[in-house]
């Protein structure tokens, strides 16, 4: 809403008050780096990390991941590293070697990345060393589509913290609103929770 006033002072004082707010913010944001979910997931997946070893070969399906996350659907396995970023895919029924950065994760199912969407509703608190996710919806439409149809899914989010180590947080699809950042890190779980 645009309101005038006599040669413009008050508009000016509004611009100087919003650009105190910005600022404000962006010395926040400063504080976690320059990217505050460096990765960010939908869909529906196991993790298998403790199943496999670094360097050896393995055969990926549902036998080794003990289960199918995707039934009736094409499955690949993601490593990733430390900050979610993946560095290598390997498709259903693929024998491969395998190599996992320091700190990196197994998923196994299908995934696709909404990193972009996530980290348009970040929300710093002043004095929190996690950010908070405001009007979060998680689901196909608040997530840009349906990457696996007819099976629960996930949103798994890689967060930076204030001291650049990386919290994981999931969220149950179904679930929408402000989400708080939890302090552990994990992937296991099934509703809003660190995993």
């Amino acid at each position: 809403m645009f309101i005038r006033g006599k040669n413009n002072k008050f508009m000016i004082a509004m611009l100087a008050v919003g650009l105190t707010v910005v600022a404000g913010m962006s010395s926040l944001l400063a504080s976690y780096g320059t990217n505050i979910v460096p990765h960010a997931y939908w869909g529906a997946y196991v993790e298998i990390t403790s199943k496999v070893k670094n360097n050896q070969s393995y055969t990926f399906n549902n036998t080794l991941a003990g289960t199918d996350p995707a039934s009736g659907h094409g499955k690949t396995t993601y490593i990733t590293d430390a900050s979610g970023s993946i560095t290598q895919q390997i498709g259903e029924n693929q024998t491969t070697t395998i190599n996992i950065p320091t700190g990196g994760h197994v998923l196994y199912g299908v995934l696709k990345e909404v990193t972009t969407t996530v980290q348009n509703t970040v929300a710093v608190v002043s004095g929190a060393s996690l950010p908070q996710f405001q009007n979060l919806n998680v689901s196909n439409n608040g997530l840009g589509g349906d990457p696996v149809s007819g099976i629960g899914k996930h949103l798994i989010i890689f967060i930076k913290q204030t001291d650049g180590s990386i919290t994981i947080m999931t969220i149950k699809e179904g679930i929408s609103g402000t989400f708080q950042c939890p302090n552990q890190a994990g992937l296991n779980g099934s509703n809003y929770s660190s995993y």
